[in-house]
């Protein structure tokens, strides 16, 4: 199994226990983590979503997926 890249972000939301980042498989070199986010980004980024799907009534898919934006980490 291949070690992820340790990661240097402390508030990046996919920097687990401070040590490694669990999105990539092979470190970034020469520029920034295109897919850096804190975790009230990534927050406000679900809350809109679902907003979204509300606006285009959509109601069938957040009903598939049970999306709640207010529970973290759920769908």
């Amino acid at each position: 199994m291949p070690t992820k890249p340790k990661c240097t972000k402390v508030d990046c939301f996919q920097n687990k226990c401070g040590a490694r980042c669990e999105l990539l498989t092979e470190p970034i070199v020469g520029h920034e983590c295109p897919f850096f986010k804190t975790d009230k980004e990534v927050n406000q980024g679900r809350i809109d979503a679902h907003q979204k799907l509300v606006d285009m009534e959509r109601f069938d898919l957040i009903q598939k997926y049970e999306y709640n934006p207010y529970r973290r980490g759920q769908w």
